[in-house]
């Protein structure tokens, strides 16, 4: 089935030569028309076939005289292809990577437990060890997510004349020095019986809004879900602010948008819920069966939540459909029974909602009556009862020595004072540098974000009873990129090290170094404390950061964070929040 550019095709090929039986080779164009191929399997009276799980999904449902055997193996087997065909034929799921020659893990499935929605792997097969490890190599209890290790005979010695990629990938075995593992960048977890659950890729791993998502783990969801057939789940948008989680999916039979969101929502905090569903007709394919991810079609801008569509019926309700449209960034038609949520709308967007609202319709809604009124229509009924509230809009202040802190820097400058040593709220961030690299442009650039952003030189003191921020002037900042030229082992002891406490009385709250591990191959390595970043900001500092080391001018801030803060302690000092 396979062609002999993937691994597959070894299995394939010699376990059929060694065991005595015939090696049927098929037509790429026969292999591509389903019918053609459940009528070549019936004329070369096949009784064995190792496939992807895509295309065994593909076959009828009937069953195909004279096939005995068959063998799912690649990619994601869903509990529903098992149902389809365990009954008629001896099933198998396979796992296993080329770097471990072909076929690590497998199952022989034979039943399916009902509490169960999803499809094991199995164990591993003779001579195979499989460990499941934290990030910092240690065994993962049972039922907890780690990544999948292998050992034992059938490891590859190398990747051919790539040494650096050979180091990352095959390391020593930290619970047998004598022998090597593979590090496999899958996702899994051990169950009860001694079986492993598969849950993805370690590079579907993403962040968004600060949270680390798997993407893995909500496809395995909604494969649970009888009315959905194949899923995929994507990020789509460009700018590190952004970002949105789009699943693609082909439906078993009708289904609402609505109840797929709920259904989720059990089993899914918030922030993994997807912003687009997106139903296609069939799943596009490479060459090897698996899902091409570059052929699946970008949504449109039109989020699909599944209620009924109800235009605005008067002006405030036509105003904030606007205002929901601008701040989710999206094209289509919303209706006054539209969830904020569901149209891809989360905390962050929700406080930007609150601002739009009152700036343009100068009503203050609290933060909190969103989440418990998330609809136009709710919205909507609690303007007609609020009162009039002016929108103050933040202006830039005069220069001072100080400035108050915001509600947010003091809490985090009092939990400071508590333990001047902690790390708990330091933000570092680790980036791998590939291609030529100039030094001190480096430095230059970090040097003009400090010149643009004033949080950057920004310190924090108390000056009598008062909480206060020192904005320091550039001239008064001392700053310089610490460089160092290391060997690839030493760069884990040299970031931990790195990451130390700060003094928040001393400007920038902000350390880089960059470490040279080869002539074209560096380490950048950056850290703030939280109480001048968050997730957000440090999202835009790297955007940032790439424009002007590019050459790119931006355009000057019309207001600091000393400005927001000053205006926030003018709110408080007259009531309004």
């Amino acid at each position: 089935f396979s062609s002999i550019c993937f691994d597959a095709s070894v299995e394939q090929i010699f376990i059929t030569i060694l065991s005595g039986a015939s090696l049927i080779m098929v037509n790429k164009n026969i292999i591509t028309d389903i019918e053609r191929f459940e009528d070549f399997i019936i004329e070369n009276q096949l009784t064995h076939i190792h496939s992807v799980p895509m295309f065994l999904n593909n076959l009828s449902n009937n069953k195909i005289a004279g096939l005995k055997r068959m063998i799912s193996g690649g990619d994601v087997c869903s509990r529903e292809l098992v149902e389809k065909w365990c009954g008629e034929y001896k099933f198998y799921n396979k796992y296993g990577p080329t770097e471990t020659t072909v076929t690590s893990i497998e199952m022989h499935i034979t039943g399916l437990d009902n509490n169960k929605k999803t499809v094991s792997i199995g164990k591993p097969i003779s001579n195979t060890q499989v460990y499941i490890l934290d990030n910092n190599n240690n065994i993962c209890p049972m039922g907890v997510i780690g990544e999948l290790c292998i050992g034992g005979d059938g490891l590859a010695r190398s990747y051919l004349n790539k040494p650096e990629l050979t180091n990352e990938k095959f390391i020593n075995n930290p619970f047998n020095l004598e022998e090597r593992m593979y590090k496999t960048g899958d996702l899994a977890k051990w169950l009860p019986e001694g079986n492993i659950e598969f849950i993805g890729r370690k590079d579907n791993q993403v962040k968004i809004r600060g949270f680390r998502i798997e993407l893995g783990e909500i496809e395995n969801q909604l494969q649970k879900m009888s009315e959905i057939k194949e899923t995929v789940v994507t990020v789509v948008g460009e700018e590190e602010n952004d970002k949105s989680i789009c699943a693609y999916f082909v439906k078993e039979r009708d289904v609402d948008i609505s109840y797929i969101r709920e259904e989720l929502s059990k089993v899914l905090p918030d922030y993994m819920i997807p912003s687009y569903f997106v139903e296609i007709d069939k799943m596009p394919l490479t060459i090897s069966g698996k899902v091409n991810r570059k052929a699946l079609p970008k949504p449109d801008g039109n989020i699909t939540t599944g209620v009924e569509y109800i235009a605005p019926r008067n002006e405030i309700e036509e105003k904030l459909a606007q205002i929901f449209k601008k701040v989710l960034k999206i094209e289509s038609k919303v209706g006054i029974k539209d969830n904020f949520f569901d149209l891809g709308g989360h905390s962050l967007k929700a406080t930007s909602l609150v601002s739009k609202i009152h700036k343009e319709l100068e009503v203050e809604i609290p933060l909190i009556e969103i989440f418990k009124s998330p609809t136009i229509e709710e919205i909507s009924r609690l303007i007609k009862v609020s009162e009039k509230n002016i929108y103050d809009g933040i202006k830039p202040v005069e220069k001072r020595e100080y400035y108050k802190m915001s509600a947010a820097q003091k809490r985090m400058y009092i939990i400071n004072q508590m333990d001047k040593d902690s790390t708990t709220y330091n933000i570092p961030s680790v980036l791998k540098l590939t291609g030529k690299l100039d030094r001190t442009k480096i430095e230059n650039t970090f040097k003009e974000l400090i010149n643009r952003h004033e949080s950057l030189r920004t310190s924090f003191t108390r000056v009598e009873d008062d909480l206060v921020q020192i904005v320091k002037e550039v001239s008064e900042v001392e700053f310089k990129v610490e460089y160092k030229e290391v060997n690839e082992e030493a760069v884990q002891d040299i970031v931990k090290d790195f990451i130390r406490s700060f003094d928040l009385s001393k400007a920038p709250l902000l350390r880089v170094s960059l470490m040279k591990i080869r002539e074209e191959e560096h380490i950048l390595i950056t850290d703030m404390h939280h109480i001048i970043s968050d997730g957000v900001s440090m999202g835009l500092v790297i955007e940032e950061f790439t424009k002007v080391y590019t050459g790119e001018k931006l355009g000057r801030l019309k207001i600091q964070y000393k400005d927001y803060a000053e205006w926030q302690n003018e709110l408080f000092k007259s009531g309004k929040i």
